[in-house]
């Protein structure tokens, strides 16, 4: 399976591109930083140095990838992104963030795509496990089946459970 990171933070991006390529998932990402883009490029995934918020783009990295993941820093792009997963032809889209943005809930809400909204707090887990529970919980979205359309808290134990996680 393919997945398309869009400007994940290095801390959560590591982990998650690390947890994916493990599993033989291909990992992609768009990150207009040039260092941030070559720590992605060591760890595995293919890198598109740019905007978000070029449709077109957005569209070239994501030729058969079946889930896009948008963490906090790009969401003020999300009207680009849901256009170049459109023309991909792209199945499901993944908000990551402490606070998803009322404007990203309304988009993604009035879009025809699967999403997954993944609010990631500070409280529950140290940093280290927060991490790797943040990437879990990726991967776990990324694998639901049928058409999820939800918006789930990760300090919530009902919605961890609700994607397959223990803790």
């Amino acid at each position: 399976m393919s997945v398309l990171l869009v400007r994940p933070s290095k801390q959560i991006g590591s982990a998650v591109i690390g947890l994916l390529t493990s599993q033989g998932d291909t990992v992609r990402v768009i990150d207009a930083d040039a260092s941030l883009a070559a720590r992605w490029k060591e760890l595995g995934a293919y890198v598109a140095v740019g905007s978000e918020a070029d449709a077109d783009l957005v569209e070239r990295a994501a030729q058969d990838v079946r889930t896009i993941v948008l963490f906090e820093d790009a969401q003020t792009s999300i009207g680009a992104v849901l256009e170049g997963a459109e023309m991909a032809g792209v199945e499901r889209l993944v908000v990551c963030a402490p606070k998803p943005a009322d404007h990203v809930l309304t988009r993604m809400r009035a879009s025809q795509m699967d999403h997954v909204v993944l609010k990631v707090g500070s409280g529950l887990w140290g940093r280290a496990r927060r991490v790797s529970g943040t990437a879990a919980a990726i991967d776990a979205a990324d694998d639901l089946g049928g058409h999820p359309r939800l918006e789930l808290d990760l300090e919530d134990a009902t919605d961890r459970r609700s994607l397959g996680l223990q803790r």
